[in-house]
């Protein structure tokens, strides 16, 4: 069968013969059999002739045939989910008698309507009427359902009758159904549906007159789909409802809406207003931003924040001309909506605008909005530097909006403008700076960005001022090139917290340089370089630093000082794992010779268990002889054992029954 759709595929692709019935015969039987979890080949295959009978008329017929016959003799219901997925494409008249078959069952009604759902043919209504007398409960309502998407004007006194069914789902899904016909004599069935007032298909009753009304506007007759609306929005009918019902009257309304937008907005009604306040977003006409915002004194806060938000999604420059006046509103919700709007829609003009809020006591949502309008601002380094220069006319009060803005936007013309702020005073601001720094530097920078490290002031911001270097740093293509810059500073500087800032840097650009300077760093005579270069070398990134890191650890002054070294250098060991061999053995071997306590054992064992080598079960099998660190050098036998258990069967059970043995 592989091979029979195999040359099928080919003859398909190269155009040159069309398949035979039946080779398409049998590739649909192969389809109809489809189980889930089997071959999906011939599912494939049949799309691909599916795809290609649209615009091959001869094709489809044998196609549609084949698919046709296959459908109840199809053993799988997978398969007849498929091929009335398939004739929902391709279906015409021929394949109706098949698919009624599928009716006459509870369990494939649902395909079936699936596949008749655009069936063109006109016989595919009568069908589906057809089937209406002899189904009932989920049946039924597919069938319903199917019948209002093809828009069986033919099905309006048969589904009148269903609207009045004591099943009230039916009842709800015929009332929809007559939504969807929309003609005259269906929306009579709907008045009469919701005169008779029942509550429990009510809801369906105002969706299918909302439906009937969409259907009538875009059919042109506007005047009909109006009174349809208004029949919605002068009744009783939930607020969603009405809500719809508005919303589609300004779509038909003559001006576009604006008189009735108006009229709500002045108007008492709530829901209504706050319909129209969202509509101003799209209404058309001139003049419209301005004769909206003339509204604004008349509104609430929350409607006024509201319209704000709707006339900055018209986007037109009037609208942003009445939104920065509302910056001036005595309301916060309504000036931190004209905030966030203007960053939408502001220019240039806007900077001075919104730092000068800046000026005036705002509250902490407002100067957190003052920045991400700040930040979002469209127009390149042009606002950039206005941003810049507010910055730096302000030497007092209020700033760090405005440099967080710089570090969020991230235009290397900013650059120069954070060199200033970073040697500042105010840690918040100096932070920033240095975020600023990282963001924006490339290679030539690093003298620039090494500079401003040793002119930091504010203490507090160095942890931050470490990692955004160390950020930056590692970014740039040549560490060679950056140890060497931070080495040639370190040489140079004599203040102790910058040298050791900078024996930190190392760890960005880790070359055999700059390790040699960390190992030279350990025998400085300030103990803050010092701790700096034990910790820089603890957290070395490659297994160049075991030599004078395990030096350290057998040299410790201090408890802290060989516990920091030693967990470096299992580290070390750990990210060797992945590669074992007889040096890492080795080094785990003389790492256990020097360990100073059963802390540092158990510590050892727990990153040996994760080498998968048999040299590596020896050392563990070594270790479980000493009593202190038992218990771990049996877990570390057990996984090592069942790690290379594949490779080394013997090695790994002998190991193993030894464990099991001492239990």
């Amino acid at each position: 069968m592989k091979t029979h759709i195999a040359n099928l595929l080919v003859a398909i692709s190269l155009m040159a013969v069309q398949p035979r019935a039946e080779d398409i015969a049998s590739t649909v039987a192969a389809a109809a059999g489809y189980e889930s979890g089997s071959d999906t080949v011939p599912l494939r295959t049949i799309e691909q002739l599916v795809a290609e009978s649209l615009t091959n008329k001869t094709l489809r017929i044998k196609l549609e045939n084949a698919l046709a016959s296959a459908l109840n003799d199809s053993p799988s219901f997978e398969g007849r989910r498929f091929i009335c997925q398939q004739l929902a494409v391709i279906g015409t008249e021929a394949c109706l008698p098949a698919i009624n078959t599928l009716l006459d069952t509870p369990d494939t009604v649902g395909i079936a309507c699936l596949a008749l759902a655009k069936n063109p043919s006109s016989k595919a209504d009568a069908v589906l009427r057809s089937a209406t007398l002899k189904l009932e409960g989920t049946a039924l309502l597919q069938v319903v359902q199917t019948i209002g998407v093809r828009r069986d004007r033919a099905s309006v006194g048969l589904l009148k009758r269903l609207a009045g069914s004591e099943n009230k789902t039916i009842a709800g899904a015929a009332v929809v159904a007559l939504g969807n016909i929309a003609d005259r004599q269906a929306i009579s069935a709907i008045r009469e549906v919701r005169r008779r007032c029942d509550p429990a298909i009510s809801a369906q009753a105002d969706h299918a007159v909302l439906l009937a009304a969409a259907h009538l506007r875009e059919e042109g007759n506007s005047r009909a789909a109006a009174a349809l609306y208004e029949e919605v929005l002068q009744s009783a009918a939930p607020e969603h409802a009405r809500r719809g019902a508005f919303e589609g009257l300004l779509r038909v309304d003559r001006d576009g809406g604006i008189k009735r937008a108006i009229d709500a907005i002045n108007g008492k009604d709530d829901v209504l207003r706050r319909s129209a306040i969202a509509a101003v977003a799209f209404l058309k006409g001139q003049d419209v931003s301005k004769r909206f915002a003339a509204l604004m004194p008349s509104l609430g806060p929350s409607d006024q924040a509201l319209l704000v938000e709707s006339l900055a999604a018209r986007g037109d420059k009037q609208a942003r001309s009445e939104i920065q006046k509302m910056l001036a509103a005595r309301d916060v919700e309504v000036r931190i909506s004209a905030i966030t709007a203007l960053g939408q829609l502001g220019d240039l003009s806007t900077v001075g605008q919104l730092a000068r809020i800046l000026d005036t006591q705002p509250t902490a949502t407002e100067i957190k909005a003052v920045e991400s309008a700040l930040s979002a601002l469209r127009g390149g380094n042009v606002i950039d530097v206005a941003i810049a220069a507010e910055l730096h006319r302000r030497t007092t009060g209020i700033r760090a909006p405005l440099l967080a803005a710089l570090v969020r936007r991230a235009d290397p013309i900013s650059f120069t403008f954070f060199k200033d702020d970073a040697v500042g005073t105010d840690p918040v601001c100096v932070k920033l700076a240095f975020q600023g720094l990282s963001r924006t530097a490339t290679s030539i920078h690093t003298p620039a960005l090494l500079k401003a490290l040793a002119g930091l002031r504010a203490e507090e911001a160095r942890d931050d001022a470490e990692s955004a270097l160390a950020q930056a740093i590692s970014r740039m293509n040549n560490p060679a090139e950056q140890s060497g810059a931070v080495r040639n500073f370190l040489e140079h500087e004599t203040k102790p917290e910058t040298r050791a800032s900078l024996i930190k840097l190392l760890l960005a650009c880790p070359d055999s340089q700059a390790l040699a300077a960390v190992k030279a760093s350990l025998s400085d005579a300030n103990p803050l370089v010092r701790e700096a270069a034990m910790r820089t070398l603890a957290e070395w990134p490659d297994i160049s630093a075991w030599e004078p890191l395990s030096e350290l650890y057998q040299k410790a002054e201090t408890e802290a000082q060989r516990v920091v070294a030693l967990r470096g250098l299992v580290r070390l060991l750990g990210e060797e794992n992945q590669k074992p061999s007889q040096t890492l053995i080795d080094r785990y071997r003389a790492l256990f010779a020097s360990a100073k306590s059963d802390t540092d054992g158990k510590l050892i064992l727990g990153t040996l268990a994760r080498c998968a080598h048999p040299e590596a079960l020896k050392l563990a099998i070594e270790q479980f002889g000493v009593t202190g660190v038992r218990a771990e050098a049996s877990a570390a036998v057990r996984q090592i054992a069942e790690a290379i258990k594949a490779t080394h069967p013997k090695e790994a059970q002998q190991a193993l029954d030894m464990v099991g043995q001492s239990r």
